[in-house]
């Protein structure tokens, strides 16, 4: 049998792909509250954008669609939309602005992170006849017996000194005794191997091993008393030695656990397959308690609290001050005024041939999403259609010198038109004609 060794590594992505990247957090503030992250650049030749949902079970990455347009302030509506359809019309979306706010995330994963770099595994040996979990725990095995124990230990990993070990010590001291360790895969792996503790240290550390391995000297191995061990080893090996440096492994689990792979050979392993598949699947294992009950309260609660923490924090600074995403957002839209897509003009709105006509100066710019007119001011919309909305355009001549742009609209079945004045007419009649050719009028 083909037996697949790959690990169930989750990578915490945040620190590594969306921080160092410009993005737009957002709040969903329901039952369990959670953050959605959206990188501004979209993936090339595409509407979709990279989005990373933040809640108490981790991450989850995944895209959103965003309709391309131009100026960061109707880019953000688009973006905020777009997470409301994600979010499957959640109401209660709230766009967190504050820089602040991304270096609180980078905290949440520095303290909650979801990937494992140590991990502590229980040994248990297993006399012939034996069926009490308790008796095998108490089992003393002298090297200089002819058991097959420490040779199977020898495979898995190699002693160490805890008084001078550096890395993951997986809830041991710093006492002058020994213990089996390996670094696997980048991965410290730590075993609590049961003849080698006193009672209350097999107590103290085996009974709060996730993942637990029996190795049976020989004859029948019972699991009805696994329970004696308490509620948290979750995750079982059972190993047996055969002839000519064989071994029979099999595995079973809690019945709350989700699967996970790799699937155990239905033959004999030679001792280099028996160390992979043992560490594959017991990682793979502790991986899945984390999202599996019981356990997995001890990750999410935790880690909602803390998420909870942070975005009470900014919705509360929001509340308090609620001009602060206009403030930001009218900084980053006259950061796009200035560029040079803007057109300068004086623009008045016709609603009726009695009425007073204001005029005011603004910011004009048309493209394929529609025209936008703003305050040159405040940089706030004045008005804005899209191109469906368009029932005609055209210019006429007011004075030697002068020409002025008309564009009327229909709105909800009410016809109204806006008249623009600009020193570069050329340039309005331009960006129109190029969106908006086949509905000019010669004369209006």
């Amino acid at each position: 049998d083909n037996i697949n060794y790959e690990i169930d590594f989750v990578k915490d992505i945040y620190e590594t792909d969306f921080y160092p990247e410009t993005h737009h957090n957002f709040v969903v503030d329901e039952d369990d509250q959670y953050v959605i992250c959206v990188i501004e650049k979209n993936i090339p030749d595409t509407n979709l954008h990279r989005a990373l949902v933040l809640s108490k079970r981790g991450y989850k990455e995944t895209t959103i669609s965003v309709e391309k347009t131009d100026g960061f302030s109707l880019f953000i509506e688009r973006v905020y939309e777009s997470v409301k359809i994600f979010c499957e019309g959640y109401k209660n979306v709230q766009y967190i602005p504050q820089p602040l706010f991304s270096k609180d995330l980078l905290l949440l994963e520095q303290k909650h992170p979801q990937h494992r770099s140590g991990i502590k595994v229980g040994v248990i040996y297993c006399a012939k006849g034996q069926v009490d979990t308790l008796e095998m725990l108490s089992n003393v095995v002298p090297k200089s017996s002819h058991s097959h124990f420490w040779a199977f230990l020898d495979i898995l990993g190699e002693e160490i000194d805890l008084s001078t070990w550096q890395g993951y010590r997986g809830d041991m001291g710093r006492e002058k005794e020994t213990t089996y360790g390996h670094n696997w895969k980048n991965v410290d792996v730590i075993y609590h191997v049961a003849p080698m503790l006193n009672s209350e240290a097999r107590r103290r550390l085996i009974g709060n091993d996730v993942a637990v391995i029996f190795f049976v000297e020989d004859g029948m191995f019972d699991t009805s008393q696994i329970c004696k061990l308490g509620t948290v080893p979750q995750v079982f090996a059972v190993v047996q030695p055969k002839s000519q440096g064989q071994y029979m492994v099999g595995f079973f689990r809690n019945k709350n656990i989700h699967s996970f792979g790799p699937m155990p050979p239905s033959r004999l392993v030679n001792a280099t397959e028996l160390k992979e598949i043992i560490l594959t699947k017991s990682y793979n294992g502790l991986m899945m308690t984390t999202y599996s009950p019981p356990l997995n309260r001890l990750y999410y609660l935790p880690r909602q609290a803390t998420l909870e923490e942070i975005i009470s924090k900014y919705l509360r600074d929001i509340k308090k001050q609620p001009k602060v995403r206009e403030r930001v957002e009218r900084r980053k839209l006259s950061e796009d005024f200035c560029t040079d897509t803007w057109i300068r003009v004086t623009a008045s709105l016709i609603k009726s041939i009695n009425a007073k006509n204001v005029s005011r100066r603004c910011l004009f710019f048309v493209d394929s999403s529609g025209i936008k007119i703003h305050d040159i001011k405040t940089k706030q919309k004045v008005y804005q259609w899209h191109l469906n909305e368009v029932v005609k355009w055209g210019v006429s001549q007011s004075s030697i010198n002068n020409k002025i742009l008309t564009i009327v609209v229909s709105c909800n079945n009410i016809k109204e038109a806006v008249r623009i004045k600009c020193s570069d007419m050329a340039r309005v009649i331009q960006l129109m004609n190029e969106f908006l050719q086949d509905k000019f009028l010669t004369t209006l």
